[in-house]
């Protein structure tokens, strides 16, 4: 069957689904976006991929059924509002005489739905446990395909799913260049299902800080180990610092905020006399494989390893330029949408290897410090409704890493909005997870 006529399929089930269960219509978006690669388009008008599609059908499916329906989060909803509103009034002035009311209009919507389409939509969304349920799975079922697939990859130097979308698309396949690239131990950059290492590392990254927390009981271990052990191997096995150095942050979170202090002392100590132990045994090959990817500020370490991307001094340089980029644009830059359109024109920004990089071309400083402001607001608005140390962990292991990889790396693909996605399943399964201990405790109380 044409993988155009599996994508119908599966937007079809999306449309279907989502008045008898807004799970099963998130579902479908999931499998969309962990599995079908954001090459393949639709023109409906404007080239949307096909994620990015299947979010737009989403949120007019609630504009359609649930458009009277009360906002469940007034502080969030008011970030995302505002946010939104600053961008597309500032996008207006920075670009006015530049491009056309046309291409500026196209610019909003992609804005729109890559970043906050979706998550004003889920401010009207209420999902039950059974929802969440259906959600789960379908991340689960995805996360073990990417892990399968990925060690395919890795361990056949061969990538035949991404290579027909490539052929099929008229695209260069940059999934087989990488998996030629070497880094220290690493023998090839994979990306499973997507088209660049990058994707798949941060993808696995949100997956795997999701899943730390809430697959731990909610799966039994011979699904929760297998499954958060691949997504670590995923983060190592796509090459990217950016990807492995926020995941040992989310592991050193997760210990801190969610395991008893004795557990944490133990584990701290053990780790110490380990790499006391073992450390000096490995080969030197192996240390610097290790010192390339932890000490991912050291242009040295990095050196040793193999290790060609950005440096420090690489990731300066590209700093430097962007001010040049903007010297007549500095508060508000060329507008939304101009490093999508236009970035390749500016050669010493090369990949935008930073969400600061590129928000500074596109918004300036004012739009790189109101994206900030946007982050920590949804940051501290999910923090606001935990009332434990269990779920400000929850909280701290999906926004903290996260900010750190695109950092380091940009925004891989439409990757903000699987964010929101996690974003929100987290702040419902705090929520969920609290009334149902309050009815317990109520009946326990109500019997005795």
């Amino acid at each position: 069957m044409d993988i155009f006529n599996v994508i119908i399929l599966i937007l079809f089930a999306e449309v279907i689904f989502f008045p008898i269960n807004k799970g099963y219509s998130l579902a479908a978006v999931i499998v969309i976006l962990l599995l079908v690669p954001g090459i393949l388009k639709f023109n409906i008008g404007v080239n949307l991929n096909v994620f990015n599609l299947s979010i737009f059908i989403f949120c007019a499916l609630l504009f359609f059924y649930s458009r009277h329906q009360q906002v469940q989060f007034r502080g969030i909803f008011q970030i995302i509002k505002g946010y939104w509103g600053y961008v597309v009034v500032c996008a207006f002035l920075a670009s006015f005489g530049e491009i056309s009311i046309g291409e500026y209009l196209k610019n909003m919507l992609l804005f729109s739905v890559e970043y906050t389409m979706f998550a004003y939509a889920m401010c009207y969304i209420s999902l039950d446990d059974k929802a969440i349920k259906i959600i789960d799975i379908s991340l689960i079922v995805c996360a073990f395909i990417i892990i399968a697939y990925g060690l395919f990859n890795y361990f056949t130097f061969f990538n035949p799913y991404i290579a027909y979308i490539s052929l099929l698309t008229d695209n260069f396949d940059m999934a087989n260049v990488f998996q030629e690239e070497s880094r220290g131990l690493i023998a090839g950059r994979i990306s499973s299902t997507f088209i660049h290492p990058l994707q798949l590392g941060q993808a696995s990254l949100l997956l795997f800080c999701y899943a730390l927390h809430q697959f731990e009981h909610r799966s039994r271990l011979f699904i929760y180990w297998p499954l958060v052990v691949g997504l670590m191997l995923m983060c190592v096995f796509c090459g990217s610092r950016s990807a492995l150095v926020p995941m040992l942050l989310a592991i050193a979170i997760y210990v801190v905020y969610c395991k008893r202090t004795s557990y944490i002392v133990l584990s701290v100590l053990v780790g110490i006399v380990l790499a006391l132990f073992c450390y000096p045994m490995l080969s030197k090959e192996t240390k610097d494989t290790v010192e390339g990817f932890v000490l991912f500020w050291n242009d040295k370490a990095a050196a040793k390893a193999e290790m060609h991307g950005s440096s420090l001094g690489g990731r300066t340089e590209q700093l430097t330029y962007a001010f040049q980029v903007i010297d007549n644009r500095l508060l508000m830059g060329y507008g939304e949408g101009h490093v999508r359109n236009y970035g390749e024109t500016h050669s010493g920004m090369l990949g935008y290897e930073s969400v600061v990089l590129e928000e500074l071309v596109d918004g300036g400083i004012l739009g790189t410090v109101f994206f900030f402001i946007f982050y920590i607001g949804l940051y501290k608005g999910l923090l606001r409704k935990c009332i434990n140390k269990e779920e400000k962990g929850r909280a701290h292991t999906l926004c903290v890493p996260f900010l750190f990889s695109i950092c380091l790396t940009g925004i891989s693909y439409s990757f903000f909005t699987l964010y929101m996605i996690f974003y929100f399943l987290t702040l419902y399964n705090i929520i969920n997870g609290r009334e149902q201990r309050f009815y317990i405790e109520s009946n326990s109380t109500y019997h005795s």
